[in-house]
């Protein structure tokens, strides 16, 4: 009895097993593939799982081309001959408008692969949505810009990238059939640099009149704030500070520490463009 007790112990255990593989293999049915994970921008999406297709895939490489006038122009047309189904054919993927030679990353891009959905496309609009069925369009149109920010950050990843290599643009949105930058990535590209000014313009600003100490007791209501002479320097207080740029129209607050001599200054020294408020705590 107590060996037929064991032996059906085993197999109950050999069944949950294959259960636990066997969904951790396979793509759940109506799954929706997300970016890349492998050093790449920091995001909060969840890693995929491998697909059907065959991880170990090898394909051909295209030359890498100089990222300027005068690389080859993909149509869509084209690209979509390039989605991994015919592994005679090198591997590519366009990210606003760029293309790239992904080959080296098969396990990820080829057919049944978690990413399989960017392949053979410009799927730029999925790279901050996440969603590769329905987003998986070249256009940012309707975008905020810090969604436009994270779709620049996946560009940046693929320019930089050791192994996928850069063969080309593709006609439409961002660039022309003779490769120019159109209109539309022209006032992207501006937008983002006005959004990279602020950033640095705002952690220059924290830098220079850091946090101010803060802590709670238990029943307590209030919140007590310090600042420390040693950290903050001599003869800084407490104080809420809002800084704000005009040109991006970013805004951003919090308790900091200042003393009454670097607040006088700060018309002459803040970041060119942006306006400081210092507010007193009661």
């Amino acid at each position: 009895m107590w060996q037929g007790f064991r032996a059906a112990a085993v197999v109950a255990a050999v069944a949950v097993l294959a259960v636990f593989v066997f969904h951790n293999i396979w793509p759940e049915e109506g799954s929706t593939p997300q970016p890349e994970v492998q050093g790449e921008p920091n995001t909060s999406s969840p890693k995929p799982r491998k697909g059907k297709g065959a991880a170990g895939s090898s394909y051909p490489r295209l030359e890498a081309e100089e990222h300027a006038p005068g690389a080859r122009v993909w149509t869509t047309d084209d690209l979509a001959l390039h989605d991994g189904e015919n592994q005679r054919k090198p591997l590519l993927l366009a990210i606003m408008g760029e293309v790239y030679d992904v080959g080296p990353g098969a396990r990820f891009y080829a057919p049944g692969q978690g990413y399989s959905g960017m392949a053979g496309k410009d799927a730029s609009r999925a790279m901050s949505t996440g969603n590769f069925k329905e987003d998986a369009t070249p256009s940012l149109h309707g975008f905020s810009k810090e969604q436009v920010a994270d779709v620049m950050q996946w560009r940046s990843f693929y320019r930089n990238h050791e192994q996928y290599r850069f063969v080309g643009f593709l006609q439409g949105v961002y660039y022309s059939e003779e490769g120019a930058a159109t209109p539309t990535l022209q006032n992207l590209e501006e937008a983002q640099s006005l959004v990279e000014k602020a950033t640095k313009a705002m952690k220059a600003a924290r830098e220079r009149f850091k946090a101010c100490n803060s802590k709670t007791k238990q029943e307590d209501p209030n919140l007590e704030l310090w600042c420390d002479p040693g950290y903050h320097g001599v003869g800084t207080e407490p104080v809420y500070l809002t800084a704000y740029i005009a040109e991006s129209k970013k805004e951003e607050s919090w308790c900091a520490c200042a003393s009454p001599s670097a607040r006088e200054g700060t018309a002459q020294t803040a970041e060119a463009g942006m306006t400081l408020k210092f507010t007193d705590y009661p």
